[in-house]
């Protein structure tokens, strides 16, 4: 695959300029599968995409990843359009991989930058995210992932924004496997959110960072979760069992003041006891996206002692920005 835009019409020709078509564009009702080599994309145009599948958000118009590793890096930013133009939307953002159905993620890697302010999204489903395998990296201003549902499987996701919902679904999520640890904004925006919509938790681990967080269902769930809040700044959160031993150490920015962290794991049980502490210096460990293995850390602060009776603990209260 090389530079310029490719098209399903059969015609490779280059953008036409400001207007968010994207770099790799599959046109109707067509999916973009991606199942080899490496893949470099880059849109610095208005609204521009990295990738862009399907019109109409019918079936058939997903981007599938299934063993590729694929690099999108998005800088325009969010504009309007001619609304007299019938082809063109009212307003266009810029997305690094966007499809108007589903996104697939089955192996490979994805690693999507994208900093053109408001819009400014690394993946975007008009339907649903499903993701079973590999890893995905989204660095972004706002949504580190966007879908109506998701479902993550398996795999490994990082998802970070500077200044939205780090994981960001506005309908259903399901979680049974893989690794998620999702990053929002300070303030009123979510490590992971779904509107309090139905949220099942069945397995993985998982960690949202941010103001708060949506929460798994109890009566959907069988794998228990916690959520935290902490009013103060700090660098890192270990959750500990009754012995004093580590069960999972996070890394926080210390710009979060409350502090809300949703953490998910297996070895979260109900009637089990359980601690919180707080620390600003790791001794030793090794961090990897935002978790840190074999952490050993000294003069912990203990935030919350508590017994887990229900799927869903909460900890403390949202405050509100």
């Amino acid at each position: 695959m090389k530079h310029g835009d490719i098209y399903t019409d059969g015609s490779c020709r280059r953008n036409p300029g400001p207007g968010g078509w994207g770099a790799i564009l599959v046109y109707g009702k067509h999916e973009l599968t991606l199942s080899g080599g490496e893949i470099r994309v880059c849109a610095t145009g208005s609204a521009g995409k990295g990738m862009s599948a399907g019109t109409d958000n019918k079936t058939g118009d997903d981007v599938v990843i299934d063993g590729a590793e694929v690099f999108v890096r998005t800088a325009g930013q969010r504009v309007s359009i001619d609304p007299s133009d019938p082809e063109c939307p009212t307003k266009s953002s810029p997305k690094g991989i966007k499809s108007s159905h589903n996104i697939i993620v089955r192996s490979g890697s994805v690693t999507c930058r994208c900093s053109g302010g408001n819009g400014a999204e690394g993946l975007e489903a008009k339907h649903d995210s499903e993701i079973s395998g590999g890893t995905v990296r989204s660095y972004c201003f706002d949504d580190g992932l966007n879908a109506v549902n998701s479902k993550l499987m398996g795999g490994d996701v990082f998802v970070c924004s500077t200044d939205n919902d780090g994981y960001d679904c506005n309908g259903g999520i399901n979680i049974s496997g893989g690794r998620l640890y999702a990053i929002g904004a300070p303030g009123n925006q979510a490590g992971i959110d779904n509107d309090g919509k139905t949220f099942q938790m069945l397995g993985g681990q998982v960690v949202g960072v941010g103001g708060y967080s949506s929460t798994p269902w109890d009566s959907k769930s069988n794998q228990a979760s916690i959520l935290c809040y902490v009013e103060k700044n700090v660098r890192y959160l270990a959750l500990e069992d009754e012995s004093g031993s580590n069960i999972i150490t996070v890394r926080v920015a210390d710009t979060y003041n409350p502090l809300g962290v949703l953490i998910s794991h297996q070895d979260i049980q109900v009637g089990k006891k359980y601690k919180v502490v707080s620390f600003n210096t790791l001794t030793s460990g090794e961090e990897y996206c935002g978790v840190v293995e074999n952490a050993v850390y000294a003069d912990a602060v203990v935030e919350y002692e508590f017994t887990v009776e229900n799927l869903m603990t909460t900890l403390g209260t949202q405050k509100k920005y």
